[in-house]
């Protein structure tokens, strides 16, 4: 409850700065996510490699000009982690595999430094906060399939830069994002069964991501 009281207060505090703001961004974001921590599972004595923090993930938000150069802003993401190995073969198959998924608001303010005249209109400096609604955690391995692991939500942070490329009436954002958020697995009767790495998901990360920024 005090992380949702906090996340609310900072919404009031992002969108509060200012009254007569010049201008409001839809943003839209394609990530890409590289886990800080990998883990395996077995796939006929190899590995099946997967990160929490990694996968393929879309945001969607709303960013408000405070000032020229400030923007606050406010996104809803999701981000789906799938590491899978699979043969099929005369009618026998084996499998191994990993699905995650997790839903993040994003809230913080952005910082833009635009020095330059050309299309390459500036640097975009970021960060704010994060919370998570994780998903379910599906294990496959050699074909046995374990039960659904569930994770509370989260609260976590982000920092990040991206270049400024103006492309007519659209701004174009290529960046890369840090992002600190971890999972514990919420209570059960077989939670403490549960080895270090599945009790506590390390979701940290980094983005690569690009963005699609309209100003209306």
């Amino acid at each position: 409850m005090k992380r949702i009281f906090t996340l609310i207060m900072l919404l009031l505090v992002v969108f509060g700065f200012n009254a007569r703001a010049q201008k409001f961004d839809f943003i839209s974001k394609i990530n890409i996510g590289i886990g800080a921590n990998y883990n395996s599972i077995d796939y006929d004595g190899g590995d099946v490699f997967y990160s929490p923090g990694g996968g393929m993930g879309i945001e969607l938000g709303l960013g408000y000009h405070a000032t020229e150069n400030l923007v606050p802003y406010l996104t809803l993401g999701y981000q789906q982690n799938i590491a899978i190995q699979y043969i099929s073969s005369n009618g026998e198959s084996l499998e191994s595999s990993v699905f995650f998924n997790r839903t993040s608001f994003f809230a913080g303010a952005n910082y833009d430094y635009m020095p330059w005249k050309s299309a390459l209109k500036g640097i975009r400096f970021g960060g704010g906060i994060n919370y998570n609604f994780p998903g379910k955690m599906k294990i496959t391995e050699n074909n046995s399939t374990y039960s659904d692991l569930s994770y509370d939500s989260s609260l976590g942070y982000n920092a990040d830069v991206a270049f400024i490329v103006a492309i007519k009436s659209i701004k174009l954002l290529p960046g890369i994002r840090y992002r600190n958020m971890s999972f514990s697995a919420s209570n059960s009767a077989d939670r403490y069964l549960l080895p270090s790495h599945l009790k506590t998901l390390n979701g940290s990360g980094v983005d690569l991501t690009i963005s699609f920024v309209k100003s209306f």
